[in-house]
């Protein structure tokens, strides 16, 4: 073994040929292909791709050095393929890092920068440190431990670390650029210290690392100069990394591969000699030579098998290594003689021996002969060996027919195979389960014959297997007799030459399918309840002038004249009523919020009854019986209204031809236990019960499970969203109550609602409000111009001085020249130009103790809570009575 040490090292430093044909054409022609790469598809695909190619150098530079390691001793070169990978890690984190990449979501550049800065530090100490392994041991696993710790400590400080900034939108900070001067500088004292200890590197691994390390600094210099990742620099510096990582790797090529191979090549000369197979291995059974006899036999060069198992090449595939009596053999130094083997991958007999090469009375290894006996043997067994393999290759066609036949039967999908005549070939699992017929019955049919409903789809699967192009559609099928459903059908022709057909694959999309409708249906409800808020803010704008006018007039019309005065209080009448069919518009809409208020739910269910009995077919009956003695209870009567609409409205669909619903309510107490075991949340006590059954259809015990999801209904979609009963749901669930649906199909249903009641009387809201007068200026703003003259002589009137304005930039503009004179700025909301919103903070910080009251057509929600957090005296909704107007100016103005 000295001796061929010797060899090797003497034809190392032989060797001329430093930078061969192939080490310059490789990298030459992915250098092209990366310049046309950034030329035609940017630089993002353009860094990816060359950062990769360098890690892909990094990482084939440890596979290279780590599996020949013991074979050639060089711990310099060991320990720069260990560094190398893990640089190729670190490059690896850079690569994914960069702004754009899909991998993670990274707003700029800085921690791809801290990866490559830290990296390329990291690269520099490698470089260094190198040398104090020319003549030194190395523990490559503690080198490989401790890279992984320095690759961990380095990923942890280029992620968490908020700064330095390396590069801004004007170009690289004063940090990066000094940082590649840094690395320069210590690469620049690796290239003096190899050049030092020159004698101690192959001529080849001097010249590669001295060119390698030249290049670096050049790709360097580049990373000082560019201003963005466009530029020409940037480019240069990858492409001159990536042929620096290119020089390290052919310089561990050349020394630990291609070298050593070559000499060894030559030292075996001796054994060719030997006129039948024979090998060399060490006491770990690993080869070391092998003579021409041997290279033959297996049809592979000394090269290809060096330093890698006997067992592999030489001995039966048909044992384990583990278990290979010649490699156990081996492993002991026990001798072995003509034992006879089968190589079924050869299909040939051999004698192997087994002799011991001793080095004094040490066992250095052990020679392996081998003599082919097939012609012998197989004289004899010629038949007995036939029948063997036929079994043998049965059993693997059995074999991987079960296989593929469990793949297709696992399949969740419906999976069908045809021939070109469109009869059955294959038939899953689950097919079989989806059509309730089996497989025997099916294959060998037409497929239209056996799955009738496919039939319509014969046409597109015979033109499919003709033309051979996929086909995918969706479509509602119905399967079985248990219902239809959405399906997404695929036509897979076959494509190997020779064989014609398709595999069918039909997957159930009918949730999917269901999915997009309710989605559909959620933005139809979604646009409807925009316009009816829309409808109503507008309709409460014409309200208040409509509102303002009659008040001018009843202010101006002898209080004797008691017919005009009738007729005026009938309109300020309808425009009250018709402000609360706006606000259950905005409930509608979902802008008004939920408010609570002591109500009478027997009247919330006459209103309800009053609206249900204009709007359904007469041939619905509604009866109602109050037994409830207390009906007072905490709750908002828009959303309670609500429910018993809806509820309603479920129940006469029910009854197409008629019938009659029932609406009873009366007092119940309920304990503890009872609302413990209650699925609702709600605590014991008085609760008012509704009940509301119809004389309807019935409601199935599934559904039943169902009724209160969205979006689930048994009706066409014109005829129903599926929303009307979850919102009842909701609505109750929000009152702390509960409700449940009982049902016999064909014998209607009953809802029985629970509701906490309270002791406490109603509020008193109805006691008439007083006109207030007062004194001071007041800016009104609003771009209804009805409002503001009504407006204008409704303030006058209280006693107030007038400023008009029809928008907010107005106001503002009035508000800078006269907020001194200004006592208070009442404005609406929703105007052009500058809304109410914008126009009171601008306001605030003119005047920042200035009084401002806002009006609007919309109920007060969360962004009026916060123009009162910055400092809004009041809001009044829109139509408001002077009165109520008077009295909120008046305290406003005390304040």
């Amino acid at each position: 073994m000295n001796e061929i040490n010797s060899s090797i090292k003497n034809n190392i430093d032989s060797h001329k040929n430093y930078f061969d044909l192939k080490s310059v054409v490789g990298p030459t022609l992915i250098i092209i292909c990366l310049i046309i790469i950034r030329l035609k598809y940017g630089v993002l695909l353009f860094h990816t791709l060359s950062e990769l190619f360098s890690v892909m150098v990094g990482v084939l530079m440890l596979v290279i050095v780590w599996n020949t390691r013991r074979f050639t001793d060089n711990n310099f070169l060991v320990y720069l393929g260990i560094g190398y990978f893990w640089v190729s890690i670190l490059d690896t984190w850079h690569t994914f890092t960069v702004k754009g990449m899909p991998f993670f979501n990274i707003s700029d550049n800085n921690i791809t920068l801290h990866f490559w800065i830290y990296t390329r530090f990291f690269e520099a100490l490698l470089l260094l440190s190198a040398s104090l392994f020319l003549k030194r041991s190395l523990n490559a696993k503690f080198a490989m431990a401790l890279g992984a710790s320095l690759v961990l400590l380095i990923s942890y400080v280029s992620i968490n670390q908020i700064g330095p900034t390396l590069l801004t939108s004007d170009g690289l900070t004063s940090y990066k650029i000094y940082s590649e001067y840094a690395i320069i500088f210590l690469i620049c004292c690796a290239i003096l210290i190899y050049i030092r200890h020159r004698k101690y590197l192959a001529t080849s691994v001097f010249h590669y690392l001295i060119a390698s390390l030249i290049i670096t600094v050049g790709a360097e210099l580049c990373f000082t100069l560019y201003t963005d990742f466009l530029g020409p620099f940037f480019v240069v510096g990858h492409l001159l990394k990536f042929l620096s990582f290119w020089m390290i790797y052919q310089a561990i090529v050349q020394t630990t591969l291609k070298e050593p191979f070559t000499v060894l090549a030559k030292t075996s000369s001796s054994y060719d000699a030997i006129p039948y197979p024979a090998v060399v291995v060490d006491n770990h059974a690993v080869i070391s030579q092998v003579n021409s006899a041997a290279e033959k036999i297996v049809g592979k060069t000394f090269e290809e098998m060096a330093h890698k198992p006997i067992h592999q090449f030489f001995h039966s595939s048909d044992v384990a290594e583990e278990v290979c009596i010649f490699c156990k053999a081996i492993r002991e130094g026990i001798a072995m003689e003509n034992q006879i083997v089968w190589f079924p991958e050869k299909d040939k007999w051999f004698l192997i021996s087994l002799a011991p090469i001793k080095v004094g009375e040490k066992i250095n290894g052990m020679l392996q002969s081998l003599t082919d006996i097939t012609d012998q043997i197989k004289g004899s067994q010629e038949l007995e060996q036939e029948i063997f393999e036929r079994k043998k290759i049965e059993s693997e066609l059995h074999y991987l027919q079960n296989y593929l036949s469990n793949i297709i039967d696992s399949m969740p999908s419906i999976l069908i195979g045809v021939d070109a005549e469109g009869k059955v070939t294959q038939w899953n699992r689950t097919t079989e389960m989806a059509t309730g017929i089996n497989t025997s019955s099916a294959i060998g049919r037409v497929l239209s014959d056996v799955f009738p409903v496919m039939a319509p789809e014969m046409d597109k699967i015979l033109k499919s297997i003709k033309n051979r192009v996929v086909s995918n559609q969706q479509k509602k099928l119905r399967l079985s007799e248990d219902g239809a459903y959405y399906e997404d059908i695929t036509i897979y022709p076959l494509i190997a030459d020779g064989v014609e057909g398709a595999v069918i694959r039909i997957d159930d999309v009918t949730k999917e399918h269901e999915l997009e409708e309710q989605l559909h249906q959620s933005s139809k409800m979604d646009a409807i309840g925009q316009l009816a808020g829309g409808v109503a803010h507008d309709f409460n704008n014409m309200l208040s002038g409509i509102m303002g006018a009659a008040e001018i007039i009843q202010s101006k019309v002898d209080s004797a004249d008691t017919m005009s005065n009738k007729y005026i209080d009938m309109i300020i009448l309808t425009v009250n009523r018709a402000a609360d069919l706006t606000s259950k518009l905005l409930a509608f809409s979902r802008i008004s919020d939920m408010t609570f208020e002591r109500l009478s739910l027997h009247k919330t269910i006459d209103d309800a009854v009053t609206i249900l009995q204009r709007t359904l077919d007469k041939k619905i009956q509604i009866s109602i019986k109050k037994e409830a003695k207390n009906d007072t209870l905490l709750g908002d009567p828009s959303e309670l209204e609500n429910a018993i609409i809806n509820i309603v409205i479920n129940s006469s669909q029910a009854m197409p031809n008629g019938g009659a619903v029932f609406i009873e309510t009366k007092n119940i107490v309920l304990d503890k236990n009872e609302c413990e075991m209650s699925r609702f949340e709600m605590e014991a006590g008085e609760f008012i019960e509704v009940v509301i059954r119809d004389e309807g259809c019935g409601i199935s015990l599934l559904n039943q499970q169902k009724i209160f999801e969205p979006f689930f209904s048994t009706k066409d979609l014109e005829k129903g969203t599926g929303l009307g009963l979850s919102a009842v749901y909701g609505a109750v669930q929000s009152h702390h109550g509960a409700i449940y649906v009982d049902s016999k199909e064909g014998e209607g249903a009953s809802f029985q609602i629970l509701l906490p009641s309270t002791d406490e009387s109603l509020d008193t809201k109805n006691e008439k409000k007083v006109l207030v007068q007062g004194t001071g200026t007041i800016l009104l703003v609003d771009d209804d111009e009805i409002i503001r003259l009504t407006g204008e002589y409704l303030l006058q009137d209280m006693g107030y001085n007038l400023i008009l304005a029809k928008n907010g930039q107005e106001a503002i503009d009035i508000f800078k020249e006269k907020y001194r004179e200004i006592d208070l700025v009442l404005m609406d909301m929703i105007m052009p130009i500058m809304n109410g919103r914008e126009a009171f903070i601008e306001m605030k910080e003119i005047d920042s103790e200035c009084k401002v009251v806002i009006s609007s057509g919309f109920t007060k929600d969360e962004n009026m809570f916060q123009l009162e957090k910055l400092g809004l005296s009041g809001y009044i909704h829109k139509p408001f009575s002077r009165a109520e107007l008077s009295q909120l100016l008046s305290e406003i103005m005390q304040q």
